[in-house]
């Protein structure tokens, strides 16, 4: 004899661990009220984590709650968010948030839009969620190349997180477009755009122990069982010309070129910022509070820029024009304001994510 709610938990385990017996209502079964409710797996994905936590690792945040600054009371001034700008909005998602979902499917400036992060690999980025046909929304689904990769609810295409695109599936090849997405301390963020929103974060989300503790360019996490799960097993050399929790913002190549990578670390040693041209393109980079990275194509009206220093804090430039430039490469002032330089495709993450997606990468010398 047991009593009806230990019964009841037998149930569940039973049907659980054989799931064959078991059918869903509506399929068979006669859906009698008195019959226990069918349990399944939430993914049979990830067979390295337990189906107890599979679900808050696997589901993404739809649509959040999002308040401003003066009812942001759960942020401290150094907390960690991704901030993404889309047109005249912009939005702060939080780092304690963000770890504890990876993929958040929302709305800005009237765009669906997809927002993905990695608390191990430090990987970020931001896309339009529109494709040809369908508006897509993305969760995680596995681990390869040094981190998550997703599916995709409308076609099960599956997505690099911060390349953007598919590489299986009825969307094979198809690239999403990037938007501006940069890490930044909250203070600065909300300092620089001081009409943004901030997806809110509850306590209890904050309390989940899921990547509670990664910080950016923190090693912790890289031990031999999450490198071997998530890295090619073939050899690569190139793996060795950096320490793996190393943070590069990589350049991601079009059909041709090879992939290129600068060290954040070399980009704070360069007077803050990189005018260079890789493959014909005008490249910029530009470097602020240790990991709030601009990668654009400087080239304005098709002439191409050249950018000198005014300010540090925050990070000003002055073109050859007269034109005052910011961080999120838009204009200040100037004769030509407003203009807003085009992104270049790339994103920052630590190394070994990095070289795992693109193995042949030489390393830029910004000297």
């Amino acid at each position: 004899m047991c009593g009806g709610i230990v019964c009841k938990g037998l149930a569940v385990i039973g049907c659980l661990v054989a799931l064959a017996g078991c059918t869903e209502r509506g399929s068979g079964s006669k859906g009698g009220k008195d019959e226990p409710p069918i349990y399944r797996p939430a993914a049979p994905e990830f067979p390295e984590v337990g189906w107890r936590d599979i679900r808050t690792f696997n589901l993404p945040l739809n649509n959040p709650p999002v308040v401003p600054p003066a009812k942001a009371e759960f942020l401290r001034g150094d907390d960690v968010v991704l901030g993404v700008l889309l047109g005249d909005e912009a939005r702060a998602y939080p780092w304690t948030l963000m770890v504890n979902f990876h993929a958040v499917n929302d709305h800005l400036n009237g765009e669906p839009i997809i927002v993905n992060l990695c608390e191990a690999c430090n990987g970020g980025a931001a896309f339009l969620a529109t494709v040809p046909d369908t508006v897509l929304d993305i969760r995680p689904r596995g681990m390869t190349n040094g981190t998550w990769y997703g599916i995709d609810f409308q076609t099960g295409s599956l997505w690099y997180p911060f390349i953007g695109e598919a590489f299986e599936g009825p969307l094979k090849g198809t690239k999403l477009e990037r938007i501006r997405a940069y890490f930044s301390p909250w203070e600065d963020w909300v300092h620089a755009h001081p009409n943004t929103t901030v997806a809110v974060t509850t306590d209890e989300v904050r309390m989940r122990p899921h990547g509670r503790a990664s910080r950016i360019a923190d090693q912790s996490c890289l031990n031999p069982v999450f490198l071997d799960r998530t890295s090619d097993p073939r050899p690569n050399p190139n793996r060795d010309l950096l320490p793996g929790h190393q943070l590069v913002f990589g350049l991601i190549p079009m059909e041709g070129e090879k992939a290129r990578a600068f060290t954040v670390e070399s980009l704070g040693s360069v007077q803050s910022i990189v005018q260079t041209n890789i493959n014909d393109t005008p490249i910029l980079l530009m470097l602020q509070n240790k990991y709030q990275i601009g990668a654009y194509n400087r080239a304005l009206q098709g002439t191409e820029l050249q950018m000198k220093v005014t300010a540090k804090k925050p990070l000003v430039m002055t073109d050859q024009y007269g034109n005052t430039w910011s961080l999120w490469g838009r204009t200040i002032q100037g004769p030509n304001h407003p203009s807003e330089l085009p992104l270049i495709d790339g994103y920052m993450a630590k190394w070994y994510e990095w070289v795992e997606s693109f193995p042949e990468t030489e390393l830029v010398n910004t000297e």
